[in-house]
């Protein structure tokens, strides 16, 4: 089987963006991060085991080339020279990736290593998930034809809404072909403002876009404290990142009310804006109008961008509602939507997470009780460290 994955760019740019903040301040951490399909009627079968295996080790075969580095150097990453270099030799080692299956054909996946060396795998692990088990799937009517002029119709729409788009579909899409149909009617769209995908803003030149996951602020829970990782997340961010285009906060990590606790008066003023990535949309327009005005910030100068599995019909409603807040400087960022919208295709529902860091759980709230994950001790004490309460 030839391998799905060609380049190590062929991955989501906030993967780089943390990769250079923990290679800078954590570079001795130890971490362990594990597969989750949300989704348990999805099974898997020992052929799916063998060819993600073979697929696992064609990545750790990947090196940057020339050119990709110099692409690279063009972006804030190219600031910090350390990591640059450490980059220049860089190569995923497959032996840190474990696949098996358990007796009721359960896809397990742990990797464990320093976490500055296994940054890198979520995001093409979780596009060869997908296309191994979408393989040969399509309906006789569905081709990247017909995906190609779905997507046209979903620009005209959103260019009729004058709303801003942001590609963010690696991690979920079909196949790295319907990503890249779907990046090539995109590209010369005024309302599509860049993509996360490194490879294909590379390839298309169109801005590459993304910022923090929650994986660092989980990450930072475990080595500087619970109680105010955001804090030290905004912080320490902010001083690695300054003067860059990198400052859109994530605030639900241990929920959205816990976050702005720490989102004090000079880090809102600081940080550009704030990504929406769970909970009532519209709720958290309301609370973002009110924690900015507390400060005297006009929401007009900030911006939010919605990511919580968005659907394309879905951006007129939540664009209006945050405009009529003040906030005029919004974005969407849309995945699935856009790179696995085929008929009779039930996408994936699963993630690649961070379990341990340094031998200690870390937990994810988030603003919809659906998404949390952690041991069931590990989220008890997070809610009582955090006085988390979710946004719904």
């Amino acid at each position: 089987m030839s391998p799905i994955i060609t380049s190590l760019l062929d991955n989501d740019i906030y993967k780089f963006t943390m990769m250079s903040f923990v290679h800078h301040y954590y570079p001795n951490t130890n971490v362990e991060i594990g597969f989750i399909n949300r989704d348990k009627s999805r099974k898997f079968t020992q052929r799916f085991v063998d060819n993600l295996k073979l697929q696992v080790k064609h990545m750790g075969e990947l090196t940057l080339s020339d050119a990709e580095l110099l692409f690279l150097l063009d972006l804030p990453l190219g600031e910090h020279s350390k990591f640059i270099k450490f980059l220049k030799t860089f190569k995923l080692n497959s032996d840190q990736v474990d696949i098996g299956l358990t007796s009721e054909n359960d896809l397990v996946i742990t990797i464990r290593g320093k976490w500055k060396d296994v940054i890198l795998w979520e995001v093409p692990l979780m596009a060869t998930i997908s296309e191994l088990y979408f393989k040969n799937e399509l309906s006789p009517g569905e081709t990247y034809f017909k995906q190609s002029e779905k997507i046209k119709n979903k620009i005209k729409f959103w260019e009729k809404n004058n709303s801003k788009i942001l590609e963010f579909g690696t991690r979920r899409r079909f196949s790295k072909i319907s990503q890249q149909a779907a990046i090539q009617c995109m590209a010369n769209s005024d309302c599509v403002i860049g993509t996360s995908n490194i490879n294909f803003a590379m390839k298309y030149n169109i801005p590459v876009k993304g910022t923090i996951a929650h994986e660092l602020i989980m990450g930072i829970s475990s080595l500087e404290g619970i109680r105010h990782a955001n804090r030290h997340a905004l912080e320490m961010w902010s001083e690695y990142w300054n003067g860059n285009d990198l400052l859109t906060a994530l605030p639900d990590t241990y929920g959205t009310c816990v976050f702005l606790n720490d989102f004090n008066e000079t880090m809102s003023n600081l940080w550009t804006g704030v990504r929406h990535d769970s909970g009532c949309p519209f709720k958290f327009v309301d609370l973002l109008l009110d924690h900015y005005t507390s400060y005297g910030i006009s929401p007009n100068n900030k911006t939010l961008v919605f990511s919580n599995g968005l659907k394309f019909n879905e951006v007129p409603d939540i664009q209006s509602y945050a405009e009529a807040a003040g906030f005029f400087n919004v974005a969407f960022g849309i995945g699935t939507n856009i790179t696995n919208d085929f008929e009779g295709i039930q996408p994936l529902n699963m993630v690649i997470k961070l379990f341990k860091c340094d031998g200690l759980d870390v937990v994810k709230l988030s603003d919809d009780p659906g998404k949390a994950m952690g041991t069931l001790d590990a989220i008890r004490v997070a809610k009582y460290l955090t006085k988390g309460t979710p946004l719904d």
